[in-house]
């Protein structure tokens, strides 16, 4: 029963990450050659907040950068 339970878990974060890989990045990256110049720090930061939680959410609240690093996903900046 624990390890369904774990297994499902698993399946549950899989599919989260799928999802923000596959549907959200792709919106906050959209257009980035236009506009990224033209962003400021805050703008920035906003769209790397969203990134934040969605990671938050996906890994149980685990601190940002090993989380990126878990998932294997660069921050936005750095995929600018």
């Amino acid at each position: 029963m624990v390890h369904e339970t774990v297994e499902k878990s698993r399946r549950f974060q899989y599919d989260l990450l799928y999802y923000y890989q596959a549907v959200v990045r792709p919106v906050l990256e959209y257009a980035t050659p236009s506009w990224q110049t033209s962003l400021t720090k805050e703008q920035t930061k906003h769209l790397e907040d969203v990134q934040r939680r969605a990671l938050q959410v996906i890994t149980g609240n685990m601190p940002y950068d090993e989380a990126r690093r878990v998932c294997n996903i660069l921050s936005l900046a750095e995929r600018r």
